[in-house]
């Protein structure tokens, strides 16, 4: 009778040891896929980011070449109207005052213009690192917000 029992006890021993084994593995495997799915989170927070800083990046570039293309050209016209206004025709003298003060203006906005890409530029200029670690913290945010919203989690006195 003795034998019995030890060996009962030895057998529920073995399946309380398996059982434990069970659980072990099912909550790796659930800690495995919540934290697949967290890397998904992060991944497409992270291209979404990337994304959009390429596209502004591609934008600036392209107003900042425009700007510049138009500073260019007002400088070639600035050098033609001398030859202009040293002419006897009060017609052409009165036209070439009218488009220098109109070159100044534009010149004038072209400036405000190229002081707000250079301020965008260094705006943007963000270390990559502070990036990643930005994007993976709102990516964790998100990812607990979501987990909390499966589970109907909440904090206690909220």
């Amino acid at each position: 009778m003795a034998e019995t029992v030890s060996r009962r006890f030895l057998s529920a021993l073995g399946q309380l040891a398996l059982a434990l084994l069970n659980a072990t593995l099912i909550l790796v495997v659930a800690a495995l896929v919540l934290a697949w799915m967290l890397a998904g989170r992060v991944e497409r927070i992270a291209d979404t980011t990337l994304a959009v800083a390429t596209d502004a990046w591609a934008e600036i570039s392209s107003v900042k070449e425009t700007a510049t293309r138009l500073t260019v050209e007002l400088e070639a016209i600035r050098q033609e109207l001398p030859t202009l206004n040293g002419s006897e025709d009060a017609t052409i003298e009165e036209s070439s005052e009218r488009l220098l003060l109109g070159m100044d203006q534009l010149e004038t906005s072209l400036a405000e213009a190229q002081m707000k890409i250079q301020s965008m530029n260094e705006s943007m200029n963000i270390d990559p690192n502070l990036l990643v670690e930005k994007v993976v913290r709102t990516g964790v945010s998100e990812f607990g917000n979501w987990i909390v919203s499966i589970t109907d989690c909440r904090v206690a006195g909220n």
